[in-house]
């Protein structure tokens, strides 16, 4: 037992789970306060607690066996991946997008296929995942994100709506500082 203790690989991996444990705790927790926040009813809060429950409950013994069949470095890593890409498309769509622009007007023309929250996911899952360039990340984009972005752009599109993003970095500072001005 000691012996793991000595392990730089197993030390960094078990403070990895406990990190992820920490922010799966941390979300249920953030769920309920928000649903008694908003609701103020019992009835909804034991829902948000059931629904958290449900799927280990129900699925968990039917789950299990099979992923017993996957490789568990990728299907903790690919929770993991899901769980933030998840996080940060709310964070976009919700607070930072409509912060930036919150006086969109509809124009004629179609709207864009992916829209710029999902853009800035997948740059960020290109970047986690360590593809450098763009041609190799949409060629595994589907495989590897495709349940959660169905739809995904062309190189071209990708490279010119990514360097038109890149363009404005300081978006990403003013939003910072307003949320921290706004928290306090």
């Amino acid at each position: 037992m000691l012996e793991l203790l000595k392990d730089r690989v197993y030390i960094r991996y078990w403070l990895a789970v406990v990190v992820s444990f920490l922010g799966d705790a941390m979300t249920r927790v953030t769920l309920i306060y928000v649903a008694a926040r908003l609701t103020n009813s019992p009835v909804v809060i034991a829902l948000v607690v059931f629904s958290q429950l449900l799927p280990s409950g129900v699925l968990g013994a039917f789950v299990g066996p099979l992923t017993d069949r996957f490789p568990k470095r990728i299907l903790l890593v690919g929770a993991d991946l899901d769980t933030l890409l998840i996080a940060l498309y709310v964070q976009l769509t919700d607070r930072i997008i409509p912060w930036l622009r919150p006086k969109q007007r509809g124009g004629p023309g179609r709207p864009p296929v992916v829209s710029d929250a999902e853009l800035v996911c997948l740059a960020a899952a290109q970047v986690l995942l360590r593809y450098h360039d763009e041609r190799h990340w949409l060629r595994a984009a589907p495989s590897r994100v495709g349940h959660l972005f169905p739809r995904l752009l062309s190189q071209p599109t990708y490279n010119r709506r990514i360097a038109a993003a890149a363009g404005r970095p300081g978006w990403i500072r003013r939003w910072c500082r307003h949320a921290g001005s706004t928290a306090r």
